[in-house]
């Protein structure tokens, strides 16, 4: 069996198709954003509704803290996003390294 390509932190060995896939549909969503097309009403009904806690400074970005409900690996409780990549100018919705987030109207966005 071959070795991996490569070794990104987060990322367990032998998934890093997903990885490529999960960075590929990243891509596709930062430049419909970018192009002034946010996440359609269907994403964000889909989306995982995130209170927001408080906003966690990253090396490079941030990351969310908060309660989330609906979330299709965690549930509902309490996370820590992974890498925030974008987040709409009136903070309705995030969209993290692995998902789009909806967010709960009574967040309260601070550092």
């Amino acid at each position: 069996m071959r070795g991996s390509a490569y070794i990104a932190p987060g990322i367990p060995v032998g998934s890093e198709e997903d990885d490529i896939v999960r960075l590929e549909r990243l891509a596709t969503d930062l430049r419909r954003y970018a192009a002034g097309n946010g996440p359609t009403d269907a994403e964000l009904a889909a989306a995982p509704l995130l209170t927001v806690v408080a906003t966690v400074p990253d090396m490079s970005t941030m990351r969310i803290v908060g309660s989330v409900a609906g979330h299709p690996l965690c549930g509902s409780g309490n996370v820590m996003t992974s890498r925030i990549y974008a987040i709409d100018r009136s903070g309705s919705w995030a969209r993290s390294y692995s998902r789009l987030y909806n967010i709960a109207p009574h967040s309260r966005w601070h550092q």
